[in-house]
């Protein structure tokens, strides 16, 4: 599966070499990047300097103009377009980026978002993401918290969809209301046509 665009056999080679939770996803979509750009080179600088395997869908335009320091790196992987639930079910799958919901429904680590506004110099920001990435994946005691916390939050989350969960019921309420007020908006539409026709 993906074999055309490489995915796969990047994700097996890095398994192979790195195993389990030793990747991360950066997601922004293939069109969208953060409006400091220079922090997020920033970003996936420290992640080659700590030799983290990352993947990101990020445009043709916009790979061709990262820095050449960034290009090149065996252990970075970007395309246009990337499964997002293949990559996030692969066992290589360590920690995302701007995917909070979708991560948490997995069970897996999430580290930021872009809507949070990174705050001061570019040095502050990496500085904060080496600090990040190091507990998330090189402090096994520290990473043992964050995945027993995750595994909470996930059950929690997931449990809310089950049935009788709160989630769900809140969701059938929606659309029984939407469904109700559609048959009344019909009504009154076959109404009024009626009176224009007959008038």
């Amino acid at each position: 599966m993906y074999c055309s665009s490489g995915l796969t056999s990047f994700l097996e080679r890095v398994h192979k070499e790195k195993g389990e939770k030793s990747a991360i996803y950066i997601s922004f979509g293939p069109v969208l990047l953060p409006k400091n750009i220079e922090m997020l080179y920033g970003v996936l600088r420290i992640l080659k300097e700590l030799d983290i395997p990352d993947i990101m869908a990020m445009s043709n335009a916009a790979s061709a103009a990262l820095p050449e320091d960034l290009k090149g790196n065996k252990n970075t992987f970007i395309r246009p377009w990337l499964p997002q639930q293949y990559i996030l079910a692969h066992s290589v799958y360590g920690c995302g980026y701007e995917l909070s919901q979708v991560c948490l429904g997995y069970g897996l680590k999430h580290c930021a978002s872009t809507w949070q506004t990174p705050m001061g110099t570019i040095e502050d920001v990496t500085s904060k993401a080496k600090e990040m990435f190091q507990k998330a994946f090189f402090n096994k005691d520290e990473r043992a918290k964050i995945d027993a916390n995750i595994a909470k939050m996930a059950d929690s989350l997931n449990a809310a969809w089950e049935e009788g969960g709160e989630a769900r019921d809140n969701s059938l309420k929606l659309l029984k209301y939407i469904e109700s007020v559609h048959s009344w908006a019909w009504r009154f539409q076959g109404q009024y046509i009626y009176t224009l026709y007959y008038m």
